[in-house]
């Protein structure tokens, strides 16, 4: 009789199905998709959802006791002598990705008003708010959180947890365009410290208008650095080192129909309100047009920006000044000629203002042409003064018109528009860096 070994088919049933598990659990591996980790991930934001019902239901209930008269904010912070019962934040405080301020929610006055906060996923998170009612987990550093939180490359998930899960060493360094337009005595004028294109890597931030942070040169630009108009008219020195006219844009076709030359998609139109009511092709606004015209100025829209232009227009100038200087200057179209200005508000309004700016802050006045290569900077709006002016801001802190007939002193600092999502982080020197 012949002896066969072979195996049974119990065996080898018990061997594709053990195949089959190792197969499945390398194909979880390498896809991430990992069953105990994706529960535990619902878990989380279903607790992070329920903590917010629960506040909405309270703070729901505190503005019908109080009538409606204190905002959720002011609720949920109690930083009002009449709110303090309703709060329900500690003493901590940081920043969400966006750079919006948030608060660590006291557990004591939590559990007291409105029910038992649960856990945070490890002991060294904890739960915050801001002042809408949208709550977050934050950790100090990545290395506090659990393995399961990060993704295979060791980072936060963008798909879900980046949506509430703060590590608020990097948030707190992170400057939005909004915090800067709140503070604009701290940021307005500090030097950006990795901002380059076409050969000036010298910025300074000008202005935010809650949306994006915009640039502007440290100093005039060389003239040899000034873009060529549309068809190819270059520019040539003025009377100063770093100064020029504007005889090449207005001879260039391209911006013989003044506020005709603007595009209606170009981005910078919302800084001139002189394109909303007037009709104008005279030399003033022939100039503003090749100022605002982002198709040649965009040499200086580096990475990180969305677009640049030739100059800040009168608008966006004020808006500047009056932010971080406290001002209510003002500036009103006239007629088709152009803008008149007013340092009271909306009154006074002339075609000149002497002296209304620090003369000792280099962000809008520069110092004598000796020094700075011209005898003030451009600025892209029309004047009302006569048809060949434009408006300008010069050495002794005037702002006012200047002439076609004395266009050679005029400096150019262009202005870089950076993207919505950009960032600064303060150094120590008080310089800043784009994030």
């Amino acid at each position: 009789m012949n002896n066969k070994k072979g195996i049974s088919l119990i065996v080898l049933v018990i061997t594709i199905v053990v195949v089959i598990i190792l197969a499945a659990a390398v194909i979880l591996s390498l896809s991430g998709n990992n069953p105990i980790n994706n529960a535990r991930i619902a878990n989380l934001d279903q607790t992070k959802d329920g903590i917010e019902s629960s506040i909405l239901a309270y703070t729901g209930k505190a503005e019908s006791q109080t009538l409606g008269y204190y905002t959720v904010t002011e609720l949920i912070t109690g930083n009002r002598s009449e709110t303090e019962s309703y709060g329900i934040i500690g003493d901590e405080k940081t920043t969400n990705k966006d750079g919006e301020e948030i608060y660590n929610i006291d557990k004591t006055k939590f559990e007291s008003k409105i029910d038992t906060l649960p856990s945070t996923p490890t002991s060294n998170g904890e739960w915050y708010v801001d002042g809408n009612g949208k709550v977050y987990l934050v950790y100090d550093k990545k290395e506090s959180m659990p393995k399961w939180m990060l993704n295979k490359s060791d980072n936060i998930d963008d798909t879900f947890l980046n949506k509430f899960v703060v590590i608020t060493g990097e948030n707190l360094s992170k400057v939005s365009a909004k915090e800067v337009a709140n503070n604009a005595s701290t940021y307005y004028g500090a030097t950006v410290t990795n901002y380059a294109a076409n050969g000036v890597d010298s910025w300074k931030v000008f202005h935010s208008d809650g949306t994006n942070i915009y640039l502007i040169t440290t100093n005039f630009l060389e003239v040899s650095q000034i873009p060529a108009t549309k068809k190819g008219n270059t520019f040539s020195i003025g009377s100063c080192p770093r100064s020029t006219n504007f005889y090449p844009a207005i001879n260039d076709s391209t911006y013989s129909s003044g506020t005709g030359s603007i595009a209606s998609d170009n981005s910078a139109r919302k800084w001139l309100s002189f394109l909303n009511t007037q009709n104008s092709s005279y030399t003033n606004m022939r100039t503003v047009a090749y100022l605002l015209d982002t198709s040649v100025w965009n040499v200086y829209a580096a990475d990180k920006a969305e677009y640049a232009i030739g100059a800040p227009t009168i608008e966006m100038f004020f808006d500047s000044y009056n932010k971080k200087y406290n001002k209510n200057y003002k500036s009103m179209v006239v007629n088709s000629y152009g803008y008149r200005v007013s340092k009271d508000g909306d009154s006074n309004y002339a075609d000149y203002q002497d002296g209304i700016l620090d003369v000792n802050d280099k962000l809008y006045v520069l110092p004598k042409s000796s020094e700075s290569g011209a005898n003030g900077m451009c600025i892209a709006s029309p004047s009302v003064a006569y048809n060949d002016c434009i408006m300008f801001a010069d050495v002794h802190g005037n702002v006012g018109y200047y002439g076609y007939y004395d266009s050679y002193n005029y400096g150019i600092r262009p202005i870089v528009c950076l993207n919505s999502n950009v960032t600064l982080k303060m150094n120590d020197d008080g310089s800043v860096t784009l994030k």
